[in-house]
């Protein structure tokens, strides 16, 4: 699979598994937003895939944004899609994991 098709298909699983987990959300109108937020960033993939991983990693890089769960298994198994999903992201932009996601300072 493609860099491109592994970002889409990230995509896609954080999206439906919050979809699928709905009932275990701390917060749905949160995560509601945040999948916007995410499909959005997303959408940028077909004009510039770098520019897809940037926003993404803006948004996961954002305190609080990140949707959480009641049960910690649904809460596990989340983290572990969205720490993927930023993986493939950093290897987009050249990062490492030990680089700030975001350039200049916060507001």
């Amino acid at each position: 699979m493609s860099v491109t098709g592994e970002f889409h298909r990230l995509v896609r699983y954080c999206t439906a598994y919050l979809d699928e987990h709905e009932h275990a959300l701390r917060d749905v109108s949160r995560a509601r937003d945040w999948q916007q937020t995410v499909d959005a960033a997303a959408a940028l993939a077909d004009d510039s895939l770098p520019a897809a991983a940037n926003a993404t990693l803006d948004l996961l890089d954002q305190a609080g944004r990140c949707p959480t769960f009641e049960p910690s298994e649904n809460a596990a198994e989340f983290v572990e899609l969205v720490d993927h999903l930023a993986s493939i992201c950093r290897v987009i932009v050249g990062r490492s994991a030990h680089e700030p996601t975001t350039l200049g300072s916060r507001d």
